[in-house]
């Protein structure tokens, strides 16, 4: 803040008549002391500090709190996706961020859109390595070396083919049990303002209305609440982050399994040292001896 001098005004009193002209004019003036103007610039805290992965751990725990068994994963699972979704979030105290991760939960906005980030960047890739395929093969001059570009071009599209095959099995496992389309990222930056009204109705819970500063506000009754908790117990250096309450018996079972010691004299066994054949994939071969992919 800066502040200015103090400034004075003055104040003369009209004469009456032509005659009081003459008068001393000192005694029709009224002096008027200003206050000194002070400038104050007000920042929100979310400007000057990034809290987006503080936000992100919140809510992620608070919605694994207020919905047992909805949220599968860790965090950091959901940190760069979520980074991107902050745009249309409100502060970083509020409730909606525990609510987008629901979301994204609920969409598997994270895994998605990772898969679909990848396929734009090996695009890229693929679109420069034809460009560059394509000015050797103007400059090829034999007809050998044009045979061996065209090999490379045939094999380069059958393999492209088979890619495209796996992504789209992919994309299958990634909305299997759907029964409509899935948001995307950019849908749910766009219309947040309406998901977050529908998506608190579509969960299940009982709405709760606010009228404050930013107008109507609905949101799921007991939420902001939750996030309050474990927002202190972060501050205090105390939270403590919930297990993935997700993941079924039988898979807890077989962790516990290979964690435990299968007999005297052995070695612990570690679920990614045999695969399916009995034998790690990491172990030497003679060449001549396929492995299962």
């Amino acid at each position: 803040s800066k502040a200015g001098a103090a400034r004075t005004l003055v104040k003369r009193n009209a004469s009456s008549a032509d005659g009081n002209r003459d008068n001393d004019i000192d005694g029709n003036e009224h002096h008027l002391t200003l206050p000194r103007t002070t400038h104050v610039v007000c920042m929100s805290f979310d400007t000057l500090v990034d809290a987006t992965d503080e936000m992100c751990l919140v809510g992620h725990e608070a919605a694994r709190r207020f919905w047992p068994k909805k949220i599968p994963g860790t965090p950091a699972e959901y940190a760069d996706v979520f980074r991107m979704l902050m745009p249309c979030l409100e502060e970083s105290s509020s409730f909606e961020g525990a609510l987008m991760v629901r979301v994204m939960a609920e969409e598997n906005i994270a895994e998605r859109t990772r898969f679909r980030l990848m396929l734009k960047r090996r695009k890229a890739e693929r679109l420069k390595a034809e460009a560059a395929e394509r000015s050797a093969m103007e400059r090829a001059v034999t007809a050998k070396q044009r045979e061996r570009f065209e090999v490379a071009s045939a094999r380069r599209a059958a393999e492209l083919a088979a890619r495209r095959e796996e992504y789209k099995r992919e994309m299958d496992r990634m909305t299997a049990g759907r029964t409509t389309r899935p948001l995307n990222l950019r849908e749910v930056v766009t219309a947040w303002d309406e998901i977050k009204l529908h998506a608190s109705m579509k969960f299940g819970c009982d709405l709760q209305t606010d009228v404050g500063w930013e107008g109507l506000t609905v949101q799921p009754a007991g939420l902001q609440r939750v996030v309050n908790e474990v927002r202190e117990a972060f501050g205090a250096g105390t939270v403590t982050l919930s297990r993935d309450d997700t993941r079924d018996d039988e898979e807890d079972d077989e962790e516990v399994f290979y964690e435990e010691e299968v007999g005297d004299g052995m070695e612990e066994v570690s679920p990614t040292r045999f695969s399916d054949t009995g034998f790690s994939d990491d172990d030497d071969d003679d060449g001549w001896t396929p492995k299962r992919r």
